[in-house]
Parts: C-alpha cells; sequence; structure tokens
C-alpha cells in the first residue's frame, strides 16, 4: 500500500520563506502535497476550493495577521484541521493570541529544520486525529461502563488539577515576595499542567502555563515584571473561557 499523502497549505509572504520550506519538506520522510498562498486573499480561495490536513500560518502576512485565517480554516473542511504557527519572533510574543486562536503547535522559522519540521507536523496530525475520534471514543464509553467509569475519573482528576493551579496562583496577587519554596510549588504546579493539557482538549492553556512556568522559574526580584503579569493574565484569560465541564478527554480509555 502507498505511503498517504499529507496536504498541507502554507501561507507565507516571504517567497524566500516558502522556498525554505519547499526545501525542507522534499527531505522529509513523509510525503507531502503543499499548495502556497502568499497572502489572506489567495489563502482564502484555496481554502474554499480545497481540503488540507494541516496548515503552515505565517505571523505576519504583509500588513495583516495571519490569525485572520483561522476561522476560514476552521470552517473549509469537516473536523479539525490543526494549524502550525511559523513565526521569525520568540513564541513568547506572540504565544497568548495563537493560543486563543486556536493554533495547536507553533515552529522558529530561524531554527527550522526538516527534523523539527517534520515532528511538528506530525504532533499536529495526532492531535487532529486525536480529537477527530473523542465521537468515536465517547460511543464507545456508553457501551462499556468500565471505560466510561475510567474516562470519567482521568478527566475530573484533570479538572481538580486546573483548579488547584489557578487557585495557588492567587498568591500571586498578594503583593509579598514568595519563597523560594513556594515559587518551585507554583511552576511544579504549571508543569504539570502544560504536559498534559493537550490530551483534554485544552492544549491553548498548557501552552500559556509553560510560557508562565518559564518567567516564574526566572523570577529574581520581589516585583513582577511586566511580561510576567501579562502571561498570568493570559492563562486567567484562557482558563475563564473554556470552563472545565466543557473539556473532552482525548485519552486512550
Amino acid at each position: 500500500m502507498a505511503d498517504p499523502i499529507t496536504r498541507l497549505l502554507l501561507v507565507d509572504d516571504d517567497d524566500v520563506c516558502r522556498e525554505l520550506f519547499r526545501r525542507m519538506f522534499s527531505r522529509l520522510d513523509m510525503k507531502v502535497e503543499c499548495v502556497e498562498a502568499d497572502s489572506l486573499v489567495i489563502a482564502r480561495d484555496i481554502l474554499a476550493n480545497g481540503r488540507f490536513d494541516c496548515v503552515l500560518l505565517d505571523y505576519h502576512l504583509g500588513s495583516d495577521l495571519g490569525l485572520e485565517l483561522l476561522a476560514d480554516i476552521a470552517k473549509h473542511r469537516a473536523g479539525m484541521c490543526p494549524v502550525i504557527l511559523t513565526t521569525l519572533l520568540a513564541f513568547e510574543e506572540v504565544g497568548d493570541e495563537a493560543a486563543r486562536g486556536g493554533v495547536v503547535d507553533y515552529i522558529a522559522k530561524s531554527t527550522a529544520d526538516p527534523v523539527k519540521l517534520q515532528a511538528t507536523i506530525e504532533r499536529a496530525l495526532q492531535r487532529a486525529a486525536a480529537s477527530e475520534g473523542m465521537g468515536r471514543q465517547a460511543t464507545a464509553a456508553s457501551g462499556n461502563g468500565s471505560a466510561g467509569q475510567r474516562g470519567d475519573a482521568l478527566q475530573e482528576k484533570y479538572r481538580r488539577r486546573r483548579h488547584t493551579t489557578l487557585k495557588a496562583l492567587d498568591r500571586l496577587d498578594e503583593g509579598a515576595p514568595l519563597p523560594p519554596e513556594e515559587i518551585t510549588e507554583l511552576a511544579r504546579l504549571l508543569h504539570q499542567l502544560a504536559g498534559t493539557a493537550a490530551h483534554f482538549d485544552d492544549a491553548p492553556l498548557g501552552l500559556l502555563a509553560a510560557q508562565l512556568e518559564k518567567y516564574l522559574l526566572h523570577w529574581r526580584s520581589d516585583a513582577m515584571s511586566d511580561e510576567m503579569r501579562d502571561a498570568l493574565s493570559a492563562f486567567r484569560l484562557a482558563a475563564s473561557r473554556q470552563a472545565p465541564e466543557l473539556l473532552r478527554v482525548s485519552v486512550y480509555q
């Protein structure tokens, strides 16, 4: 049987970057078919007339932002179409917007290579497959009480982890310096959340948790930096927009 072909849409206004990605695609250990767009207008036209397995989306498209295309990507096909953000910026500078907008992963152009690119694409495709399999898992669970109970228990454990982390972060609002052991504990909670969130269709919050963990571990003064405050606000905003009861378990039961 022939290897499956992964259809990619590459949206980037820089012809040099498109060529670099084209060369990396040719070196992947997977078969890909890539269609290119250099603007939002062209990308929207392509999406209206085709179906893609994954989209690599540049953050800056001339005077436009690539994130403006997310709604068009979401509705262009049935099921989840994973989006990988490509950027010249450090991810922490765009991570808040990307996570809130539904991007599942990112790759920095400055450090991209065929190995990193393939790993990123495969992760994105796996998440899409897991998302599409949720309905089938739920159906199977309804006919298998013990499997359903295991899934519900695991989901409840994740909800508790989420709640515990949010509650613990309230300590940062008290103004007083935190002892090193409390900072370590907060970082541990964020690390655990970041490592498990994607399995419960909560990947955006996981990305923000990882970002906030990094700021905590580099916190060296009594007052929080503006960047750290922004990261904390973005984390809380993302958590408030997706209530725990709406999370869907996507791990195997």
